[in-house]
């Protein structure tokens, strides 16, 4: 039985570890979800490495320190000029994306419904596949080179990336932004 909580109008922050409960004493736990006045992303376009986000609601306060991701990737050069918002995303990760803002000390910006309902889609990109023939008993290792690859063996793993040559499986070695080691099977 915990005899740490009173009853409360308005959520409380807690804290639990094994079992234990703590309490606040000397401290109010009341926190408030701020569910109006969020800067939102009311339209996102993606061209080149050139991510454009329009968004309402931005302040001073807000945009005093800004990240923008898209899909698993910071994007760098945040600029910021009226209501527009523009980053260089140059190496995002392939797959269907709606763009994040995060304002430091702040939180996530909203997503317009428009938005999150058109996410920017990027494709993988293949540029070459070493060596041209394997060998149908398995054992072959195979370079694949290209761009918007997970950014690593774990990332791929956790997309559950499935490398095939015809209905053979090629098990993942090593993979980057840029290139996928594996080697065949039967």
């Amino acid at each position: 039985m915990h005899l740490l909580r009173t009853a409360h109008d308005t959520p409380q922050v807690t804290v639990e570890a094994d079992g234990m409960l703590a309490n606040c004493p000397n401290f109010n736990c009341d926190y408030e979800l701020l569910a109006t006045n969020l800067p939102t992303i009311t339209a996102a376009s993606y061209a080149g490495t050139t991510l454009t986000m329009t968004v309402s609601g931005l302040t001073s306060e807000t945009a005093a320190k800004t990240t923008v991701t898209l899909g698993y990737d910071e994007c760098t050069s945040v600029a910021i000029s009226g209501d527009q918002i523009t980053a260089d995303c140059a190496n995002p990760e392939s797959g269907s994306h709606v763009p994040r803002i995060h304002f430091d000390n702040f939180g996530y910006a909203d997503v317009d419904a428009a938005v999150a309902a058109s996410p920017i889609t990027i494709a993988f990109t293949i540029t070459d596949a070493q060596p041209a023939s394997i060998n149908p008993n398995g054992g072959t290792v195979i370079t694949i080179d290209g761009a918007t690859f997970p950014g690593s063996l774990e990332a791929a793993q956790d997309r559950e990336m499935v490398v095939k040559f015809g209905d053979a499986v090629c098990t993942l070695i090593s993979v980057s932004s840029t290139q996928i080691t594996c080697e065949n099977t039967e």
